[in-house]
């Protein structure tokens, strides 16, 4: 298992890459949501979040959605996304990424 990597608001710890996985361009991660994640999207990413623990939620498109241990969610393609944990219970999730590519986030 990878070292935490520190991003800004969150953490995350790769468990598997496209190799390990034979899975070319697919990800398996552990993120932590200290505080959480703007707003952005993928043009050809589509990412499944299984909750572990924590409190928080998701937006999509402007939809607001509660999160918390054994929810989730998936986002598809152009939907944009935030995430916000509660600061005293953040979040913590697995996530499978398909299609992912480090270029692949917008705005």
């Amino acid at each position: 298992m990878s070292d935490w990597i520190k991003k800004d608001g969150y953490s995350t710890r790769s468990l598997g890459e496209g190799e390990d996985l034979n899975l070319p361009k697919s990800q398996i991660i552990l993120a932590r949501f200290e505080k959480g994640k703007g707003s952005h999207y993928h043009k050809e990413k589509t990412e499944f979040f299984y909750c572990l623990k924590g409190k928080g939620k998701v937006i999509i498109d402007s939809k607001e959605q509660e999160l918390e241990s054994e929810s989730s969610i998936i986002i598809k393609p152009g939907m944009k996304h935030e995430f916000i944990s509660d600061p005293t219970d953040p979040l913590e999730a697995i996530v499978f990424k398909v299609n992912s590519e480090e270029s692949d986030t917008y705005t």
